[in-house]
């Protein structure tokens, strides 16, 4: 059960849904191959690319114990990197003329800082999250992903109790922001 619950905090790590989200309406936006190449580059290049250099340097220097950083304390340094590197993509993005894509980089960056000052008085779960307002996007684009979406959810809760990283509370307290974000989001028609 432990290798299982690994691998599901793994694979459904915000690292990796994000970047998914990006991609996901990347292909509904863009209709040439240029287009999606440039894209491509923008969200690697200014976004994925840092993030994940920045997590590792701060993995080598000792500065976190542990690749999902778990202990709150130690979320502030890289949380503010990936703050800053969300601001480039949108800078990106926007310069390249991906309205669409920067809109939904902004409320990846809204949601982002919440998260990230929530952080400092109470620990939330960045996976249950992420996950969450991965599946929240995609279902409003495919309503069938409702079943999957939850699937997902509820995988990545059990996995980050199962592991010790999270509470419950935390599980669901990272729902919760991302649905209130979500809610936020389609009311002023950003999604």
């Amino acid at each position: 059960m432990y290798r299982l619950a690994r691998t599901i905090s793994a694979i459904l790590s915000p690292l990796l849904f994000i970047p998914l989200l990006l991609l996901f309406k990347l292909e509904e936006t863009v209709s040439t191959s240029t287009q999606f190449a440039t894209a491509i580059s923008i969200i690697f290049g200014l976004g994925v690319l840092p993030g994940i250099l920045g997590l590792t340097f701060l993995k080598l220097t000792h500065r976190v114990s542990d690749w999902d950083i778990p202990i709150r304390k130690e979320r502030p340094a890289f949380n503010f990197w990936v703050l800053f590197c969300n601001v480039l993509l949108i800078v990106g993005l926007n310069w390249g003329s991906f309205y669409q894509l920067t809109r939904l980089a902004e409320i990846i960056l809204v949601w982002f800082a919440l998260f990230t000052l929530i952080t400092f008085y109470w620990k939330i779960s960045a996976h249950s999250a992420g996950v969450t307002l991965f599946s929240l996007i995609v279902f409003r684009s495919m309503p069938g992903f409702l079943l999957w979406g939850g699937l997902l959810i509820v995988s990545v809760g059990w996995a980050r109790i199962y592991l010790g990283k999270h509470t419950l509370a935390q599980i669901v307290g990272g729902a919760i922001l991302s649905s209130l974000i979500y809610i936020f989001a389609t009311g002023l028609k950003l999604v």
